[in-house]
């Protein structure tokens, strides 16, 4: 229900648009991901990857989303490193890039020409301007449509309750919506990039 007052999602429920299923697969990925907590067999790192793969298919910020699958083993490895780098999440890994690259194909023999329209779309959009003036106006509009204030003050505060009370399995989400928070506001500017955290703000 809380998912359901966030501005991004109501304007985006009504029109098709990648980002709305990006968060669908986003949400399927974390699914099969956080079985791993009970089930640590390779199908579930495979089906997420898979997922995380079709997400960062139908929109290229997307990627970042596999992140989820190398927390929840990092914890549930615990917080080794080492371990957690192993041949399951190597695989998930390589599963991901090629769902991208399968649904993506035509990517490959016109590289050059993928890589004007990320030009383009960069110099529309403000990517890659690490401007900190440019961030703090972004964060204007982030506010606006992705979380108003009083919802993120909710948010902080369950975030806090989390940490406070160890609450181990919600850290990837943490972890994740704070990485990804970060990377938009310093790097993408783009508000509606951040919809597929949005879920993950309503559960913490």
């Amino acid at each position: 229900l809380l998912l359901m007052t966030f501005p991004t999602v109501v304007l985006n429920s009504r029109i098709a648009k990648p980002h709305t299923l990006g968060m669908l697969l986003v949400l399927a990925g974390t699914w099969f991901a956080y079985k791993i907590f009970k089930d640590s067999r390779g199908k579930n790192y495979y089906l997420a990857g898979l997922f995380y793969g079709l997400a960062f298919s139908v929109l290229n910020m997307n990627c970042v989303s596999i992140l989820i699958l190398y927390f929840v083993e990092y914890i549930n490895n615990g917080y080794d490193i080492k371990k957690s780098i192993n041949n399951k999440i190597l695989i998930a890994t390589l599963i991901c890039i090629c769902a991208f690259l399968l649904t993506n194909w035509y990517i490959i023999p016109d590289f050059d020409k993928f890589l004007r329209r990320k030009q383009e779309l960069a110099m529309i959009f403000s990517y890659g301007d690490l401007s900190f003036y440019n961030s703090l106006k972004f964060l204007k509009d982030f506010f606006v449509f992705n979380i108003p204030l009083g919802l993120f003050v909710v948010f902080v505060a369950g975030a806090w309750v989390a940490v406070k009370q160890k609450t181990k399995k919600l850290y990837p989400l943490l972890w994740f919506v704070t990485a990804q928070f970060l990377f938009i506001v310093f790097y993408m500017k783009h508000a509606n990039i951040f919809i597929i955290s949005l879920p993950y703000v309503a559960i913490i």
